[in-house]
């Protein structure tokens, strides 16, 4: 019973990454982890977002600017 690594890890973007998905500045990703109103991990120096993390912000994001 092999399992895909993959399909059971979840997926993890870097600032720069998530800023772009985000459509918004890489300070901005980093101002909304201060706050607290993106979830990251620190791993070392890096800093890596989850996918779902992402579509959280992103959902708020979209209500504001209606």
């Amino acid at each position: 019973m092999s399992q895909n690594v993959n399909s059971v890890a979840p997926q993890y973007l870097s600032v720069d990454e998530a800023a772009q998905v985000l459509g918004v500045n890489a300070k901005t990703v980093r101002r909304l982890i201060i706050r607290g109103e993106l979830k990251a991990r620190h791993v070392g120096r890096l800093v890596r977002i989850r996918v779902d993390a992402l579509d959280e912000v992103g959902t708020a994001c979209e209500s504001v600017a209606r």
